[in-house]
């Protein structure tokens, strides 16, 4: 698990953007279900609702300490400009209980939406419906099992006015193909049992990218809306591997409706799960049906991809670490005031002169720089007198006549 800390570090660095890093990201319509599954997965509030749907990516990590706490930070985008950047990077917010956060959950939210700038119903004066700036929540305590879950903006095909628009279809859509074309990366597709799969926009994208289907993990919401016993026998055949098969395989989960009371404890889950026991659905082993079910299976997965990954990612690191530093050293020390950047402009008219002086004095070994042939003076000099040599012994021995010279060159 160590190792799955490690790589959370580096996505804190936006190395994301250079590596292909380990990790699980949920994808899915806005209208799949998939914040109530991420909500039962971590216990974090998400918002639901047309209304608050997730503008940016949220990333929600569990792991294990010795004091319970829940951190709450702002990872700025890769493209953010310097004063923004800092800006998201000063925000830090902090809860010692689950009923704390639920409490505060709303208005922590609003903070982050008016720092990224954010347009929402509380904050109007926001310029940006989405944006690649990251939430993160850090659930941490001693009972926590490490996991970590990245949910993107829900794709949709309708837009709801003052929420969406035409333009932001496009924007979401590129979102979510960028954070699961990655090598490293499942996807944790969120499908509603009641709609047809073959139809599904998110199946497409991850297709496109997963065409092996090797790295896809479906996970079916709603089952309590199915009333027919043939639909319910085509999830049946879905998740014991009749149908479409995909080699991480499918999960069916009950979540909390948002008309249903805000109660998550064992009681209600066993309540909203008891569906399972219906004569429907008891073809289904229970290691694929269910929350529990659900959350055992990622925290195997991820430590999974991370064992496998990790160390020719460490390489790769090391390799592009290296790469930079070296880069970085060759642009010469810091200049970033006035009198260390009068320094460099004198080192590099000094250097200049250096140069000057060797190219005169044939100094060629003193400076790099020779190591072109078309900047040793001497050299270029003997050349061209070769040249000159060899066209003034094949063209000397012709002759104009004063006549034919002002016809041929002065008229």
């Amino acid at each position: 698990m160590n190792r799955i800390h490690k790589i959370e570090q580096l996505r804190e660095r936006n190395t994301a953007t250079y590596l292909d890093l380990p990790q699980l990201v949920a994808v899915g319509d806005q209208s799949s279900g998939k914040s109530a599954i991420l909500e039962n997965l971590t216990g974090i509030p998400f918002p639901r609702g047309q209304e608050l749907c997730t503008r940016y990516a949220t990333q929600i990590t569990h792991r294990r300490d010795a004091m319970s706490r829940i951190a709450i930070s702002i990872i700025p985008g890769p493209a953010a400009p310097l004063e923004h950047r800092e800006r998201l990077e000063s925000f830090n917010k902090e809860a010692h209980s689950t009923e704390q956060l639920n409490t505060e959950f709303p208005d922590i939210l609003n903070d982050v939406n008016t720092l990224m700038g954010i347009k929402t119903p509380r904050n109007p004066g926001g310029i940006k419906r989405f944006t690649e700036d990251v939430l993160k929540i850090e659930r941490c305590g001693p009972d926590e099992d490490y996991l970590t879950v990245i949910d993107v903006p829900g794709i949709f095909r309708i837009t709801t006015q003052g929420v969406t628009t035409d333009k932001d279809r496009p924007l979401v859509e590129r979102m979510v193909k960028n954070y699961i074309r990655d090598s490293r990366t499942v996807i944790l597709a969120v499908l509603p049992c009641n709609v047809d799969i073959a139809t599904q926009e998110i199946l497409a994208f991850a297709e496109e990218v997963d065409p092996t289907g090797e790295r896809t993990l479906d996970i079916l919401t709603k089952p309590d809306l199915l009333k027919e016993r043939s639909t319910k026998a085509v999830v049946c055949d879905l998740v014991l591997g009749k149908r479409r098969p995909l080699t991480l395989g499918y999960y069916v989960v009950r979540s909390r409706g948002g008309d249903e009371e805000d109660s998550d404890g064992d009681a209600d889950l066993l309540h909203r799960e008891g569906i399972f026991k219906d004569e429907h659905w008891t073809s289904l082993p229970d290691r694929k049906t269910g929350i529990k079910a659900l959350r055992v299976c990622l925290q195997d997965l991820l430590g999974q991809i991370a064992d496998k990954a990790f160390p020719k990612l460490r390489s790769e690191t090391r390799r592009k670490l290296t790469e930079k530093q070296e880069e970085l050293a060759s642009l010469g020390p810091p200049r970033q005031t006035g009198r260390q950047q009068q320094q460099f402009l004198v080192s590099v008219a000094s250097n200049f002169q250096n140069i000057v002086r060797a190219a005169l004095d044939a100094g060629y070994s003193t400076n790099q720089a020779f190591e072109d042939d078309n900047l040793r003076l001497i050299t270029e000099v003997i050349n061209m007198t070769d040249e000159f040599a060899v066209d003034f012994e094949g063209y000397a021995h012709l002759q104009l006549s004063n006549d034919k010279w002002e016809k041929d060159f002065l008229t």
